[in-house]
């Protein structure tokens, strides 16, 4: 994991979907985000409850992003 966040973007991606098959999804959300799929990391944050990551993907959200991320977020933290 640790080798994985100090990688490329590719390299982080490819990792994040190796964490996701063995259902490591606190890692797969971490990588999917900073590795620039950020709606792939909210989904999944989502879909498994990971409540403290959801803020972790939004927080990271900038110019350019899929502006459904945010709103995903959004609506996950108004609800609870």
């Amino acid at each position: 994991m640790t080798m994985s966040l100090m990688s490329s973007k590719q390299i982080m991606i490819q990792s994040a979907q190796y964490f996701e098959q063995k259902g490591k999804y606190d890692k797969c959300v971490q990588l999917y985000s900073r590795g620039g799929n950020k709606r792939k990391a909210m989904e999944l944050a989502l879909s498994h409850n990971l409540a403290h990551l959801v803020e972790d993907v939004a927080s990271g959200v900038g110019d350019g992003d899929d502006p459904e991320v945010l709103k995903s977020s959004v609506s996950f933290l108004m609800q609870n």
